[in-house]
């Protein structure tokens, strides 16, 4: 299988990721140059409220990681992301290793991200693992396990998907498999 893509974050310095203050809803339509290092990585959804949404730090074992650093978000349709990738991407896998750190956020993989109001997330959240289809203010669950996890460990998250069927992972171990054809390619974040 083709590796389309690769991030462990040994590229950037251990520092807050960058931030555009001035940014708004202007950059999730609209061409914007951004002037400091961001690798592939781009921030679709700044809020002005917000600074320093994230920080590369190291991660535990070694290597870098990437984290979200602001306050906890009011409500379930609410979540800061880092998007990159082909629009076109079709029919792939997504793995990332995940901790989540605010036992009231979700912290997962996006997939077949057509915007930051349409795509695919595998999240932990609360004590479950979760597969959502956020379509604009729509919030779907579209399959959902029993997992307690612990906010100092970090969990292998994987979701492939092939022709609108959705499998998902956690640690290797198969969570379940859904058909849902309504974004068929996209990002990740």
């Amino acid at each position: 299988m083709e590796n389309l893509f690769y991030e462990d974050f040994c590229s950037f310095a251990i520092s807050d990721f960058p931030y555009e203050p001035l940014h708004g809803a202007m950059g999730e339509y609209h061409y914007r140059p951004f002037q400091a290092y961001a690798g592939q990585w781009y921030d679709p959804i700044p809020s002005m409220s917000l600074t320093k949404t994230w920080i590369i730090t190291n991660k535990p074992g070694g290597g870098k990681c990437i984290e979200y650093a602001a306050k906890p978000l009011d409500g379930e349709d609410k979540i800061c992301l880092l998007a990159t990738g082909d629009p076109n991407w079709t029919n792939y896998t997504i793995e990332m290793d995940v901790r989540n750190l605010l036992f009231e956020n979700c912290a997962g993989i996006i997939f077949h991200y057509q915007n930051s109001r349409c795509y695919y997330m595998l999240a932990l959240q609360r004590d479950k693992v979760r597969l959502i289809k956020r379509y604009h203010t729509e919030i779907a669950y579209l399959a959902e396990a029993s997992h307690t996890h612990d906010p100092d460990r970090f969990y292998h998250l994987c979701a492939s998907t092939q022709n609108g069927k959705i499998t998902c992972f956690i640690d290797g171990n198969p969570l379940f498999t859904v058909s849902d054809d309504s974004y068929l390619q996209g990002r990740i974040a």
